[in-house]
């Protein structure tokens, strides 16, 4: 696999994809601790004799230059103009998803090892996100105990007149404003019983 100077890799002009500032900005802190990165893969240049053109790695290739280095892995592909076209189409946008259980397991392990905000520094998900997709890999709670059913209140349903109804509002409005507890302190209901 050959290393090729910087200065010999022109952008495709055709490319379309783009990173935010502070994404290449992780990228290059992963490349300069690290040094590892997939090969860019670049083909001949159709115009320009003794120069290549990127047609996955553009971002790579920009950090790559940033961190100072004169050379850069390259696969070089040779392929026609609407093959590179293709490749453009491709190689950027066809991809999988994360499984968010086993990306939090992986993150876990990562920040095990280097902490959360270091991890935070390399990837572009945030402390808080990081965080939750950890959390997310947690065995749920134990469910409460359910409550003694002996102490839970129970519905009781009887039939009143309108006039009865009326009656028994009137004598259990000063009580409380919650019918059910004045009901229950009007027939003293939770005085014991002398059975």
């Amino acid at each position: 696999m050959p290393n090729i100077p910087l200065d010999r890799l022109d952008e495709h002009p055709g490319n379309a994809n783009r990173m935010g500032e502070s994404l290449l900005e992780k990228l290059i802190a992963h490349l300069g601790e690290s040094g590892d990165y997939p090969p860019l893969i670049v083909r001949p240049h159709p115009a320009k004799k003794d120069r290549y053109q990127i047609l996955d790695g553009h971002h790579r290739a920009k950090a790559l230059r940033r961190l100072g280095h004169p050379h850069a892995r390259c696969e070089v592909w040779e392929v026609d103009d609407q093959r590179a076209d293709l490749l453009l189409a491709t190689l950027n946008r066809l991809r999988g998803d994360d499984d968010p259980y086993r990306r939090g397991e992986l993150l876990a392990r990562l920040a095990g090892s280097m902490g959360v905000k270091a991890l935070a520094s390399h990837l572009p998900e945030d402390v808080s996100r990081i965080g939750k997709l950890i959390a997310a890999t947690q065995p749920p709670p134990a469910p409460a105990q359910p409550p003694d059913l002996a102490t839970m209140p129970q519905a009781v349903t009887f039939f009143l007149t309108a006039g009865q109804r009326d009656r028994l509002f009137k004598k259990l409005r000063p009580l409380t404003r919650d019918r059910s507890a004045a009901l229950v302190e009007l027939l003293a209901l939770d005085e014991p019983t002398g059975a």
